[in-house]
């Protein structure tokens, strides 16, 4: 009987020793996990926030990259104002350019010529340091097609002197009159009627 009790206490206390634990090490085992589950959600917080942060800095860059050009552009604002004498202190006043209109005819035995192409190109003079030479410089061209009654018509042409030159149908050469003078001047809100032109050279056969 004594050795019957002996053997089922120790198997009891095998059985407490090995597969049961105490309330102190129910306590630390649960604090083991809770502390690697706190670890790995700092972890996961760390790993999201390095993944966000180029993002962050390429949005950081475009901000700065924006105001530089805004700086840049104020400040050529800035120049243009102090070298025009038309602008205010602060902005720059911009006018409305003064436009007229020029109108003609391109013949041939006196009948109108179809399809010839016009151009108008605008005359821009200044002085030399002399102010004894003028310098002729070509400065806008405009173009257009006659009709069939060989007229042809610009709109909205910015007033000045202009020289004109045309181009029989088929042709590759620009024909103009010899002359130093303008062949048009251009005012505001004016149709211009340029002299008709009479042509005597050959078309040229498509």
């Amino acid at each position: 009987m004594k050795q019957f009790l002996f053997i089922t206490l120790t198997a009891f206390g095998f059985l407490t020793l090995g597969g049961c634990s105490t309330p102190a090490q129910d306590r630390a085992k649960l604090k083991e996990e809770i502390k690697r589950e706190v670890l790995a959600e700092l972890r996961e917080q760390r790993r999201t926030a390095v993944l966000a942060s180029p993002q962050q800095d390429r949005e950081q860059m475009k901000k700065e990259i924006e105001q530089e050009v805004l700086a840049k552009v104020q400040n050529q604002v800035q120049a243009i104002t102090r070298q025009s004498p038309d602008a205010s202190d602060r902005a720059v006043q911009w006018r409305r350019v003064p436009v007229g209109s020029a109108e003609g005819r391109i013949l041939r035995s006196g009948e109108g010529l179809q399809g010839c192409q016009v151009k108008l190109i605008r005359i821009m003079k200044r002085q030399s340091i002399a102010e004894m030479l003028n310098v002729v410089k070509e400065g806008a061209e405009f173009e257009t097609v006659t009709d069939e009654d060989g007229k042809y018509h610009f709109d909205r042409l910015p007033v000045g002197a202009y020289k004109l030159k045309w181009q029989l149908p088929n042709d590759k050469g620009w024909i103009r009159r010899l002359r130093d003078k303008p062949d048009a001047i251009i005012t505001e809100g004016q149709t211009t009627v340029l002299k008709y032109v009479e042509t005597k050279r050959k078309l040229v056969a498509r």
